[in-house]
């Protein structure tokens, strides 16, 4: 926004400056009289073009700049707070997410521990075991699957 405003204000002040330098060389006679004794008609008209077209860009950048510098310069195009209908009608809208995600990281404890139960490191591979490791391995799984 600031690259924008200064090169609109760089161009403005050039328009201006381009305009001072051309009134600055100008006498006293009316501009049509010293025009037409200097320069061709072609050349007249040419440079009032030019003088025309930097007073346009410069009244438009001047009614740019000031609309853009607040709301309160020009026509506000949104609804007055008083009547303007909340974004969020329903104050509970976010409470279920909200218990959920603290649900999700209160602590609520460990869990019981089973006594009976046997500990679980790794098991010696099948290949590697004793025909009699192997049959007690048995004997345990089928206990087990047992009720």
């Amino acid at each position: 926004m600031k690259t924008i405003t200064s090169a609109a204000l760089a161009l403005l002040f050039i328009a201006f400056s381009l305009h001072a330098y051309d009134s600055w060389g100008q006498t006293t006679e009316p501009p049509a009289a010293a025009t037409a004794k200097t320069e061709p008609p072609a050349a007249a008209t040419a440079k009032s073009d030019k003088a025309k077209k930097a007073a346009d860009f410069a009244a438009k950048e001047k009614a740019m700049q000031d609309m853009s510098r607040s709301s309160a310069s020009g026509a506000v195009g949104s609804v007055p707070s008083s009547t303007a209908t909340p974004y969020n009608k329903d104050r509970n809208a976010g409470k279920a997410a909200a218990d959920q995600a603290s649900d999700i990281q209160t602590f609520k404890g460990s869990k019981p521990v089973n006594k009976d139960a046997k500990p679980a490191y790794p098991m010696k591979s099948l290949s590697k075991m004793t025909p009699e490791e192997r049959a007690e391995l048995r004997r345990e799984v089928v206990k087990e699957a047992k009720p």
